[in-house]
């Protein structure tokens, strides 16, 4: 009737990316481990406890109050990135035809006209001398 410890510690770290025996890492997608694995990981536990010691309740209860803020602050990060994102590109739009100075990738300083905006991951890149530039390496503009 018993599950093997060791499946339920590959199940929990293939939904975690953290090897429970070992303490490591491994690389999974950053949303591997959402509400939905957490309650999968949750009846798994359920359902595999001794019946003389069962799970208190006021930890599960916690443990699920704390998937549910991560999801939320992760929410909130992408929602913050978003309009990062929409507030640089409205900004860069505006630099078109403009005289910039920007900042390359050994530190040294390129001046020349915003000829046109490129997006990398939604984020805007000034194209100055066909060379794309990152809002972040803007320098001056006049």
């Amino acid at each position: 009737m018993g599950m093997d410890i060791n499946s339920i510690l590959g199940n929990a770290n293939q939904a975690t990316g953290t090897n429970l025996t070992s303490g490591t890492t491994q690389s999974t997608p950053s949303n591997a481990l959402d509400a939905n694995s957490f309650m999968q990981l949750f009846l798994a536990e359920l359902q595999n406890q001794d019946p003389t010691q069962t799970m208190n309740t006021s930890d599960m209860i916690n443990q699920f109050a704390q998937i549910n803020t991560i999801e939320a602050l992760s929410t909130l990060t992408q929602s913050e990135q978003n309009t990062q994102n929409a507030v640089q590109s409205m900004f860069a739009h505006q630099l078109l035809g403009t005289t910039v100075t920007v900042q390359d990738a050994n530190g040294n300083t390129v001046t020349g006209t915003v000829n046109s905006i490129t997006f990398n991951n939604g984020a805007p890149n000034l194209m100055v001398n066909n060379q794309a530039y990152p809002m972040s390496n803007l320098v001056s503009m006049s």
